[in-house]
């Protein structure tokens, strides 16, 4: 890596730049341009930060529950197209997953535990495919065994994957 002042960095729009030079704590690594802090350090210090106030994104979220509320339904307004054709596709990639044997009324019990755990906690809850219908390497079928009820947040931070 080769060696860069602050000000060239800063210059450069970088937010990372190298001395070669260790820091106050001996760290010889990548400095934050912002702070001077060498990466490791300035780890730290957030780690201190966050263990010193646990619920900072609990509040931060309640502060701005409103501006990403808004900001959500704008993107949705203007990826109304999109949305509509990622719904589709969803949608008929479950109808071919879904094997003829299959029992609706068994899949559908799915759902509407799901609206009822919502309905009930006040967090959005969704039906979760163990193993992905459209997985990288394996798909999995639309059937009971496959189903799960689970947080809307966890199944979207799962993407795509088992």
């Amino acid at each position: 890596m080769t060696p860069i002042s602050r000000k060239e960095a800063r210059e450069q729009g970088l937010k990372h730049y190298f001395t070669g030079k260790p820091c106050k704590r001996g760290h010889v690594c990548q400095r934050v341009t912002k702070t001077k802090l060498c990466i490791l350090c300035n780890r730290e210090k957030v780690a201190e930060w966050k263990a010193r106030n646990p619920n900072w994104f609990k509040e931060w979220r309640q502060k701005n529950l409103e501006h990403d509320r808004q900001k959500s339904r704008e993107w949705q307004r203007q990826n109304r197209e999109r949305t509509r054709i990622l719904v589709a596709e969803s949608s008929a990639a479950r109808r071919a997953r879904t094997p003829k044997w299959a029992l609706k009324s068994e899949i559908r019990v799915f759902y509407e535990m799901a609206q009822r755990v919502s309905k009930c906690t006040g967090i959005k809850f969704s039906v979760d495919h163990i193993i992905p219908l459209r997985g990288a390497s394996v798909s999995g079928l639309h059937v009971p065994w496959n189903l799960r009820v689970i947080p809307l947040a966890t199944n979207i931070s799962k993407g795509n994957r088992a």
